[in-house]
């Protein structure tokens, strides 16, 4: 059954037959097709077999809300395809009229095709990564197509990949959202190896895992099975030291150029030179003070230096809280996130593209 989130536009070129979204008969005698299971802003362009059709259809909603196309006459055997604005939520849509906002668009997604609960949902965190992408002018940025039924799962994955979000249970255990970015290195908590850790950490370096040559896609198109964008970032620094690590990544559900250069950018950055973590155990009592998806300082005396003056205010995420109820200790499974500071220069100014356009930062 079709869904459809933002804007769904799929214009004819060599490569592929126009039109973003494939309609299903479900009348024949009357010439109907459903266009999605919930109520559309509106069908742009309607095409038979790959030829633009201006007259001769009509839209029309019903049975509890679901979009229509009915033809005058038959179409026979023909392929209708169609572009079209998506579906509307008043609260969420953008000043187009339509849920557009990425954070709306996954959030419309876990509330309205998965049925998440509203209290099961941080809403809260979803209207602060609004926000940033208005802030970023990335706020018109997001869509979503289904066009036959999807593992949630995978579809989920691939809307916080495109978004640049990540996703954990908060302590209420609501669904809560998020990215990695250096506004929360102030109010971090810090832990100091030799006062709060309870076993030696373990600092793997992962290079295995390195990234440096990242080729990346967005926009995409299921019923004619198209990414209508493609790029390519490389780390030519990480290159020269661990030689080419060559990996692809998608931005599905993003209809913006800019958005997945940063996106792909920022993971350029993390993966650089592999994927270094930390892992250490801290008394049980800092469940009251640090989160899935907080910032940590870690403070070693003993930590790697250049001066020898160990390690200070080294910042990581929070990736799991893993409690031992028996020992009495909580082990934290750290990202680092030192890469992020590389994004910004000094004053923490945004990363700029060649154009001064900004890529990532406010």
């Amino acid at each position: 059954m079709p869904e459809a989130l933002g804007l769904c536009s799929l214009v004819a070129a060599d490569s592929h037959t126009p039109g973003a979204i494939e309609a299903i008969l479900v009348d024949k005698p009357a010439h109907k097709y459903l266009c999605g299971r919930g109520s559309l802003k509106g069908l742009d362009q309607v095409y038979t077999n790959g030829k633009i059709k201006n007259s001769g259809w009509a839209v029309s909603y019903a049975d509890g809300g679901r979009t229509y196309l009915t033809f005058t006459n038959s179409q026979g055997a023909k392929r209708i395809t169609f572009n079209c604005r998506g579906y509307m939520y008043a609260a969420w849509d953008s000043a187009n009229g339509y849920v557009q906002n990425p954070a709306y668009v996954l959030l419309f997604y876990l509330a309205f095709f998965l049925g998440v609960a509203q209290e099961d949902l941080n809403i809260q965190s979803f209207l602060d990564m609004a926000a940033y992408f208005v802030d970023q002018g990335w706020d018109e940025t997001g869509k979503f197509i289904a066009q036959e039924q999807n593992e949630s799962n995978a579809s989920l994955q691939e809307l916080l990949v495109s978004f640049g979000l990540r996703y954990w249970n908060d302590t209420d255990g609501r669904i809560k959202i998020g990215r990695r970015d250096v506004s929360t290195y102030t109010s971090a908590e810090h832990i100091f190896c030799q006062l709060d850790v309870l076993d030696r950490p373990e600092k793997p370096m992962n290079w295995g895992e390195a990234i440096n040559y990242l080729a990346y896609t967005w926009d995409n198109f299921p019923c004619s099975n198209v990414m209508l964008g493609s790029g390519v970032t490389l780390n030519q620094d990480s290159i020269d030291f661990l030689g080419e690590k060559r990996s692809d990544l998608a931005f599905p559900w993003t209809t913006d150029e800019n958005m997945a250069l940063a996106l792909a950018q920022e993971e350029l950055f993390r993966m650089a030179y592999g994927n270094p973590k930390f892992n250490v155990k801290v008394p049980f009592f800092w469940l009251d003070h640090v989160d899935i998806g907080d910032v940590v300082a870690i403070q070693d005396l003993f930590g790697i230096n250049v001066l020898g003056l160990g390690e200070a205010t080294h910042y990581y995420l929070i990736n799991s809280i893993s409690p031992d109820f028996k020992g009495y200790n909580i082990a934290l499974d750290l990202e680092d996130t030192t890469y992020l500071l590389g994004i910004y220069d000094d004053e923490s100014q945004p990363l700029l593209d060649d154009d001064g356009s900004v890529l990532i930062g406010e």
